[in-house]
């Protein structure tokens, strides 16, 4: 999820997800490279943070660091776009 959306701050929403699907690990992602933005996202429940622009392999590996400290439950009806 971006940190940056038009209508709602990603901080904002990351704790109504974390409500209304609980066990869900969501990752956040933003072009902000500031420490504190990344800091703020993990304290707010985030599972992991991307800096963007990022490669494909650093979404990989954080991808696995986070399936190797949460394990997959759950599979929700998301379409993943990899293109």
């Amino acid at each position: 999820m971006s940190f940056w959306m038009p209508k709602i701050n990603g901080l904002d929403l990351l704790p109504k997800l974390r409500e209304a699907a609980s066990g869900v690990s969501i990752m956040m992602m933003s072009a902000a490279l500031s420490p504190s933005v990344r800091n703020m996202a993990l304290a707010c429940g985030a599972m992991g943070f991307l800096a963007k622009p990022f490669a494909r392999d650093g979404l990989t590996r954080e991808l696995k660091r986070i399936l190797e400290n949460h394990p997959l439950t759950k599979i929700l009806p998301v379409p993943l776009l990899l293109a």
